[in-house]
């Protein structure tokens, strides 16, 4: 059990660091590209990230709750699934990448290319880290996190400073030298065991063994992103930036609810009561916390990136609200994977996708910008209560 918290102990510092300094490169980044720019790099992220999760969020949470050895079947078809999944991600990609450039606004040919590239590149990473937190592996995986941020920065600022390439052009080989760097680490930390079950298995197999998951994983994952896509194709170009540093600002914490959640499927931790003991203490000071945040916030971005990348105080201030419930959210939908509620952790997922689009679509049209962040916080509040209600139902029928 001493172990055990240290692990936790470490890997939490580790996580801090690596958000920490991932906020900052942002920020470095950020300056250089300027708003607009900004706003297409952030949407190939957004894009990026969201089909990963998408389509290995389910594989990778069973992945996690049933921990195969490396050898086993199991670990065969998820690797199986994994590259069908990579195939079909790189289409809806460049998919969503022709889309943005026909509607929005062109993406350049170069950078085009190697958006594609950075996509596989991430992927790889992604995947692996999750094999490696399967094992838990949880302080290794961390120390990669970080060390993929601080490789971002170094090889970004060595090709701006000593090549005649764009900013964008060199962000990308950064973070996809960053990413192949790990990969190739985290596979010598797992002692090539995976290269050797790199054989074809059924990938139905394991994918039948995910027995729903996908939808929990599906919907906080769309959920996280689908501000930002609203944003991107919705408002005016330059709208996408400003809000997503200040999301990242708010959401630099984000890594504790993320690792809650992962100890809920990895320990198989059902109650919440370690969770609970602190929650009047933590609403009583909630609402002056957000103020903080969303105030603080505003100040570091006039002072780091100018004036023209401020929004004004009341959208941060629901920015803050939108993350607190959204980190309730995630651990309550955690919760239902292991308590076997099928219906509860099939269907509230999609509804919360459902009313979340709707109610951005609504709130948006009626208040611009800062109906963006109340409608996520009224549907993260909403499901959260339900999920809650759920899960009480199904321990004390």
């Amino acid at each position: 059990m001493r172990l055990a918290s240290l692990i936790e102990k470490k890997y939490l510092v580790y996580k801090g660091f690596a958000s920490t300094s991932a906020l900052l490169f942002a920020f470095i980044y950020s300056n250089s590209l300027g708003v607009v720019n900004r706003s297409i790099v952030t949407y190939i992220f957004v894009l990026s990230t969201l089909i990963w999760i998408v389509l290995t969020s389910g594989s990778t949470l069973t992945l996690r709750k049933i921990q195969p050895d490396f050898a086993s079947v199991e670990m065969r078809s998820f690797l199986s699934l994994a590259f069908a999944q990579t195939l079909i991600g790189i289409l809806i990609f460049i998919l969503g990448l022709q889309i943005y450039s026909l509607t929005i606004v062109e993406i350049p040919q170069n950078l085009y290319f190697l958006s594609c590239i950075y996509f596989l590149a991430s992927g790889l990473a992604l995947l692996l880290i999750e094999i490696q937190i399967s094992q838990l592996g949880y302080i290794f995986a961390a120390k990669m996190e970080f060390l993929a941020v601080f490789s971002q920065f170094l090889i970004f600022e060595v090709i701006r400073r000593f090549s005649s390439l764009s900013i964008s052009v060199s962000l990308f080989l950064g973070f996809t030298a960053s990413y192949s760097i790990i990969s190739i680490l985290l596979l010598k930390n797992l002692d090539f065991h995976l290269i050797r079950t790199l054989k074809p298995n059924n990938p139905i197999y394991f994918w039948k063994l995910t027995k729903g998951n996908h939808t929990v994983g599906v919907s906080i994952a769309i959920l996280d992103r689908l501000d930002k896509i609203f944003i991107a194709y919705f408002f005016p170009i330059g709208a996408l930036a400003p809000y997503s540093i200040l999301c990242s600002l708010i959401s630099t914490l984000r890594f504790i609810p993320d690792y809650a959640s992962r100890l809920i499927i990895s320990y198989n931790i059902s109650s919440l009561s370690k969770f609970s003991i602190y929650k009047t203490f933590i609403l009583t000071l909630s609402i002056p916390i957000f103020f903080l945040f969303a105030f603080s916030s505003q100040k570091l971005i006039v002072l780091l990136l100018g004036d023209e990348w401020i929004l004004p105080l009341s959208i941060g201030f629901f920015v803050a609200v939108q993350e607190f419930t959204r980190a309730f959210f995630q651990i309550q939908l955690n919760r239902l994977v292991l308590l076997e509620r099928v219906l509860w952790k099939k269907y509230i997922p999609l509804l919360s996708i459902f009313f979340t689009i709707l109610s951005v679509y609504l709130l948006a049209n009626a208040y611009g910008l800062i109906g963006v962040p109340i409608a996520f916080s009224i549907v993260y509040g909403v499901t959260s209560v339900l999920t809650l209600l759920g899960g009480r139902m199904w321990s004390n029928p």
